[in-house]
């Protein structure tokens, strides 16, 4: 496009997909449903995913904010492994809402007039704006199968391979009554259509621009690594190390990677009591390239995951997180996209026959303007060989 015989800024806009597969989302609850129905109900032996007293296991959730879900997530960790040569899986199916918007763009929607998602044109013009822009408006599904494997009494080794929904925004119009009924703003909701997967960046020349979903989903990068437990437990406290690489297999031209390859390191520290437990994860990821914007660096990304766990049944775990991380944006811009991430989980772990099932609720606090607005998640764990019994 060129306005005023100038060259326009060079971005790329993405055909429309068809809608994605409803059967996908009923195919992963109907996985989950079939594992319950096996698992039943009734006391498990120790393991990885159930233990003494309060189960120190934290919801396995990773940051779900755009673009940091597509560079290496590490997971929350108890400071357990699962014993020489037993097999676990896990599987964790995350849907989150986000919208995103900074001051200049939100100015520029105002001045529009009529509430409508963006066009080709909307997009050029919001490229031109002084400073940094962004606007980051949809709703994907993640679902994450993780293997582990226990080359010792204290050594793990473990895959996770995680797979994309793309959506466009059926929590919208739930969320947007919710603020209506209470008072809240909506932070530009109200200028846009509902119900579309939309993203731009712009940021010191470096630019790209989602006018639909970029695709309906897929599977995104793999990752791999290690986990070791210290045999001592000094003052109480267990103590844990994971070591994890995430490899760019999935295409980035589809939003399911980043194309580059990502280190991480995590401690995981636990102390529990005959009702209670805490367990604390410090973790540091090293980012690699960020292909979808050609000379955009990544910043590293340090978060740290507290985690208290409460029995309140024989059988029932009530669990709360509290998040705090950097942004891939922390050190290349000064706007709300690089402020700290704070996020709080809740929910209920519930210990099966055969394993362990839980369902949560993500919601964001102090900073919104960077973090996914609500995230459900529903999760299901279990040692193989116990399984097979």
């Amino acid at each position: 496009m060129s306005s005023g015989g100038k060259t326009a800024p060079r971005f790329t806009i993405m055909r429309a997909c068809a809608s994605p597969d409803s059967g996908l989302h009923l195919g992963f609850l109907a996985v989950f449903a079939l594992l319950i129905l096996a698992s039943g109900a009734g006391a498990q032996e120790p393991g990885l995913f159930i233990d003494h007293g309060v189960e120190p296991i934290p919801f396995r959730v990773r940051d779900l904010t755009l673009p940091n879900a597509l560079v290496l997530g590490l997971i929350p960790v108890p400071p357990a492994t699962i014993g020489k040569g037993k097999l676990a899986l896990e599987m964790t199916y995350s849907h989150a809402n986000y919208f995103q918007i900074s001051d200049n763009v939100e100015g520029y929607l105002a001045q529009r007039g009529e509430r409508r998602s963006l066009s080709g044109v909307d997009a050029e013009a919001i490229l031109t704006l002084e400073g940094d822009a962004f606007y980051i408006d949809g709703e994907f599904g993640l679902a994450n199968l993780v293997v582990h494997y226990g080359l010792g009494e204290r050594l793990d080794v473990f895959a996770i391979q995680p797979y994309f929904l793309f959506t466009g925004g059926d929590l919208d119009s739930v969320i947007h009554n919710f603020h209506d009924t209470f008072g809240i703003g909506q932070a530009g909701r109200d200028l846009v259509a509902e119900n579309h997967f939309q993203i731009l960046l712009k940021h010191d020349g470096n630019q790209f621009v989602f006018l639909d979903r970029p695709s309906s989903g897929g599977f995104g990068d793999p990752t791999v690594g290690l986990r070791y437990v210290l045999p001592s437990k000094p003052t109480g406290w267990e103590i844990g190390f994971e070591a994890a690489v995430k490899l760019p297999f999935a295409d980035e031209t589809k939003f399911l990677s980043s194309g580059g390859i990502d280190y991480g390191l995590q401690v995981a520290l636990a102390r529990r009591w005959r009702k209670n437990a805490v367990v604390l994860n410090v973790s540091y990821v090293f980012t690699g390239e960020f292909k979808l914007a050609s000379g955009f660096r990544p910043s590293d990304l340090p978060a740290i995951n507290l985690s208290y766990l409460r029995r309140i049944g024989s059988r029932t775990t009530a669990v709360v997180q509290l998040m705090m991380a950097g942004s891939i944006f922390s050190d290349v811009t000064d706007s709300a996209l690089s402020e700290i991430e704070f996020q709080t989980t809740f929910g209920v772990k519930w210990e099966l026959r055969k394993g362990a099932l839980g369902l949560a609720l993500t919601e964001n606090i102090f900073n919104f303007a960077n973090t996914p607005d609500i995230g459900v998640h529903l999760s299901y764990g279990v040692i193989i060989d116990e399984f097979l019994q």
